[in-house]
């Protein structure tokens, strides 16, 4: 499901960066700030700072195991 999921994101990005289109409203990436709100459930986006580099997520949608 993963590979699956994966391979569908990054068709399109690639899609949308080569039509020159913004990336779409549903995906994470447009929300990754602060004081994001996650598209899918409208929970606030964390984030974590692990060696100075930046990962958000919404704890809703994606449990931390």
């Amino acid at each position: 499901v993963l590979y699956k999921n994966v391979k569908l994101v990054l068709n399109e990005v690639i899609k949308s960066k080569f039509e020159n289109k913004p990336i779409p409203d549903n995906f994470l990436i447009p929300h990754r700030n602060k004081n994001g709100i996650c598209p899918v459930c409208k929970n606030k986006i964390k984030y974590v700072k692990i060696l100075s580099r930046t990962s958000y997520f919404c704890d809703n949608c994606q449990k931390i195991y």
